[in-house]
């Protein structure tokens, strides 16, 4: 639970420091292109796809700063074959992210680039190995110990966004998770995303 109370302080944080007449930045659907990277002596680099949504808050009407929120979901998958026999790597993630950003605009442009970073609180809701009609749940072991697969992961992100005529939203993420997912495991995604705005 440590992951969720760290991102409960972070997003405090940041909405107290939100006056009430802070101004609307924006809210977005989106979904993309995932790939989820396993890494300890060795890497595994598996195949994802991410939909989830966001809502930002300029920090302040005089400055382009916003702070947003939201939900992702993550699913990757990995798929092989040994001897004839098919074995596929199954990972489900929710994520949710709090971040800073700054708004760049283009004069006479119809673009608009948002930069940002933050903290992202992840809950591992599906990991499994499934192999010839049997599964293996990496919640109730992992590897050659009595290792096992964490709920909870504490995470950081780095992206960009590219807002097109507030009509259209294209952008890149990195998420690399700083708590491991087993023991001496670690993980992160690359997110490659295109969303569209989220109006009330």
């Amino acid at each position: 639970m440590k992951c969720i109370k760290v991102l409960m302080v972070a997003a405090a944080i940041l909405t107290s420091s939100i006056s009430v007449s802070a101004q609307w930045a924006g809210g977005l659907i989106r979904a993309g292109y995932s790939p989820y990277t396993l890494k300890d002596d060795s890497s595994i680099n598996a195949s994802g796809v991410m939909a989830g949504f966001s809502m930002a808050n300029y920090v302040s009407s005089s400055v382009p700063v916003y702070a947003d929120y939201g939900v992702d979901i993550h699913y990757a998958w990995k798929e092989y074959s040994f001897s004839g026999e098919k074995m596929k790597l199954n990972f489900l993630t929710a994520v949710i992210p709090v971040n800073i950003g700054y708004q760049f605009d283009v004069n006479d442009s119809p673009l608009s680039f948002r930069p940002y970073a933050g903290l992202a609180a992840g809950l591992n809701i599906l990991a499994n190995a499934k192999c010839d009609g049997e599964s293996a749940n990496f919640f109730d072991t992992y590897g050659e110990s009595d290792d096992h697969w964490k709920r909870f992961q504490l995470g950081v992100q780095v992206g960009i966004k590219v807002i097109i005529k507030d009509m259209l939203t294209i952008g890149y993420e990195y998420r690399p998770f700083v708590t491991e997912a087993a023991e001496s495991l670690k993980t992160s995604y690359n997110t490659f995303f295109i969303g569209v705005p989220l109006r009330f």
